[in-house]
Order: C-alpha cells, then sequence, then structure tokens
C-alpha cells in the first residue's frame, strides 16, 4: 500500500527508473478481439509496480504458478524503491497495476485523474510495530502489556520511518492520538529508508522501533534486536475491515480493456486460493524465488501471518475504504475526501467473478 505525496515525477524518469519500456501502457491495445485476453490470443504484455513485501505474494504465485499465462496475461512485476515512482508509472502507462492508499486516490481524485481500487489483497491492516528490547525495558512494557499501555509507550521514542507521510509514519501516531498524545511533541520521527535499513538501524539503536508489514518486523524478532508489541490488525476494531492493500488500475486504460482487468483479478483470485489450499508448497516457492535472504523460520511466520489476513476473493468493500477515508482524514492525511462517495475511489466491476 503507498501513502505518499506524489512529488514531481515525470513519465520519462519513471521509464528510466523502473526499466520499462516495451511493456508500457498502450502496448496492452495491441491484441484480438479489442483488447481482452484468452487462449485464442496472443498473450497480452501487462506490468505491475510496486514493493517487495508478504503482501504481494498471490501476484507473485500467479505469475510463477501460470496463472496469469493461462488467462492470457504476458504479466511482469516490477520492483520500485518509492511509492512516487508507483503511483507516476500508473498515470503515464508504464505500469497497468499498482497498489495503492485511498489517499493516493483520492489526491488524485481532486486532481481531476481517474484511478480507482479494484483489487483487495488484504483486508485488515498487516502492518505490525517492533520496539527494540532496550526501549521495552526503559517504557516498562512487555508483550503481553495491556494495549493502551504499548501506545502510551510510544511516548518519547525514535521512531524509524521509510518517508514522512508514509503508512510507518501514519500509523504509530494514530496510535498515540488513541490515548491523548500529540505525535509532533512526544515522540521522534526518524527517515530511514527502506525496509532492510529499518532493521539496520533498531539493531543499530539509531531507532526505538519502527512499523512495517511482514516480513521485517519479525525478522527483527528473532534476531532478538526487538519484539513486535502491536499487531495492527488486532489492535483496534477499525483496523479488521479496512482493505489495507489494495490494487488500482487508470480508470482510461480499464475501461478499453475491461477483460484484461478481469483477467488479472481472475488470475490473482486463483493463485491465492491456490496459496490457501497448497501452503507448504507456496511457502517454499515464495520463500526460494522472493524472499530467500529471509530465513525460513522468519519467513514462514510471516507467511501464517498473511493467511490470516488475505482475501480470497479480492473484492473491495465500501465499508472498508470508507473506514481508511476516517482513519486518515483524523490524521490530516486527507483534506478534502468526506464529500467523496466511495463509489468514486474504487469498484467491484473488474472481479474475479466477472
Amino acid at each position: 500500500m503507498f501513502l505518499r505525496s506524489m512529488g514531481a515525477v515525470t513519465p520519462a524518469l519513471v521509464a528510466a527508473a523502473i526499466g520499462l519500456t516495451a511493456c508500457g501502457g498502450d502496448s496492452a491495445t495491441n491484441t484480438s478481439g479489442g483488447g481482452s485476453a484468452g487462449a485464442a490470443s496472443k498473450p497480452v504484455k501487462v506490468t505491475e509496480a510496486g514493493f517487495k513485501v508478504m503482501s504481494m505474494a498471490p501476484i507473485y504465485l500467479a505469475q510463477d504458478k501460470g496463472f496469469f499465462a493461462k488467462n492470457g496475461l504476458d504479466f511482469t512485476f516490477t520492483e520500485i524503491s518509492s511509492g512516487k515512482l508507483g503511483v507516476a508509472a500508473l498515470l503515464s502507462g508504464s505500469a497497468q497495476f499498482v497498489d495503492l492508499g485511498v489517499d493516493d486516490v483520492v489526491n488524485l481524485h481532486n486532481q481531476g485523474k481517474g484511478i480507482t481500487l479494484f483489487y483487495n489483497l488484504e483486508r485488515p491492516l498487516t502492518m505490525d510495530f517492533v520496539m527494540r528490547k532496550q526501549a521495552m525495558q526503559k517504557q516498562g512494557i512487555t508483550a503481553d502489556s495491556p494495549l493502551p499501555d504499548k501506545f502510551k509507550a510510544l511516548k518519547g521514542l525514535n521512531i524509524g520511518i521509510t518517508a514522512p507521510g508514509a503508512p510507518t509514519d501514519l500509523y504509530p501516531r494514530y496510535f498515540m492520538k488513541q490515548v491523548g498524545l500529540d505525535p509532533a511533541k512526544d515522540a521522534n520521527f526518524v527517515p530511514i529508508g527502506d525496509a532492510a535499513t529499518l532493521v539496520g538501524a533498531l539493531k543499530a539503536g539509531k531507532i526505538d522501533g519502527f512499523m512495517l508489514s511482514p516480513p521485517n518486523p519479525y525478522v527483527a524478532q528473532q534476531q532478538g534486536i526487538g519484539s513486535v508489541i502491536i499487531k495492527g490488525r488486532d489492535s483496534l476494531p477499525v483496523f479488521k475491515t479496512y482493505d489495507f492493500t489494495s490494487v488500482a488500475v487508470r480508470d482510461d486504460w480499464a475501461k478499453s480493456h475491461p477483460d484484461l482487468v478481469k483477467a488479472y483479478s481472475r488470475s490473482v483470485s486463483d493463485a491465492t486460493k491456490w496459496m490457501l489450499a497448497n501452503r507448504d508448497e507456496a511457502l517454499q516457492v515464495l520463500h526460494d524465488k522472493h524472499f530467500s535472504d529471509t530465513d525460513m523460520d522468519t519467513f514462514k511466520l510471516s507467511f501464517n501471518l498473511f493467511l490470516e489476513s488475505v482475501n480470497p476473493t479480492g473484492e473491495m468493500s465500501p465499508d472498508a475504504v470508507g473506514n481508511q477515508i476516517d482513519v486518515l482524514s483524523s490524521l490530516g492525511a486527507l483534506k478534502d475526501a468526506k464529500g467523496i462517495p466511495t463509489t468514486d475511489l474504487m469498484t467491484t466491476q473488474y472481479g474475479a467473478a466477472g
């Protein structure tokens, strides 16, 4: 999920930065049947840009196990290091699919740009907060302390974030506000960079904690650096129905290629169902092909946590999108969202059953 400001990123810079040329947005129009995908036509090149996190497991498996190919898609996943690149890649057509946050879609909507969320990968908030053991001792908490005490224990910490305004920055602030703390005064938010750098900073004592999706909080825990003290999905009721990781498509491209968008949904949903039915094989494939830099014990823990959150159908929920709007508006991350119908931000018309 991306929760970032767009910044000034040109289409040319996007193509150069993420290496997308031949798989560009309008190449998908060169198919038989007006852009439909299927066995009778040549596979259509499509690209998704995103971060390498556990949330992408169904997408990796849809590619590795041939579900995209079965549905007529010549699919490429391009790893990126910045949410700005993801948004700009979608706008430029360098990528057809990118997972975005509701705030991105609202901001684009207010700029007159048609971007819609159409496929949900995981419904609850799946980011977890890990705290350095020395900080836990200083704050007087354990992994079993009451949740309000854990929220209060964020006071005075150096909290590592990937970038200002990112999910790593926003959700610890939301927790602090639940117990009357002022995030601007009561904690120090330290921009560190990517996930691996956050773990290194925690180990070096440069930060006291960070909040991120698996596996990295559990890498830190497995290495004995800290403990996961707050699990996003179990923290507050609002985060259980949240459509946290959802995939977006450009409206004009989707309307021109509805069968391709449905083929994407069908492929990812089929891969998710296969993953749930073949957990051991899915675990091995994902680890060996995509997460070999994470030890298997940590990866298995992260994988099992993801399975508790994954959405097997991919269907978007208006209530879940509304919950995101409420939370992000309360944090000041959204200023002009209240009057926008959720139907302007999400759709169910490209679902896996379509």
